[in-house]
């Protein structure tokens, strides 16, 4: 493989760049995101 830094990896799918990151869980579709914190959850909801 690429030693962990492919599509599946540290910079891929389950990376910084993909569910566990920027775009994912904890990043603008989850906690941090959308639906966490600043989104509909948090300071711009109904339920701040």
């Amino acid at each position: 493989g690429m030693g962990g830094w492919g599509v599946w990896g540290v910079w891929g799918v389950w990376g910084v760049w993909g569910v566990w990151g920027v775009w994912g869980v904890w990043g603008v579709c989850g906690v941090c995101g959308v639906w966490g914190v600043w989104g509909v959850w948090g300071v711009w909801g109904d339920f701040y």
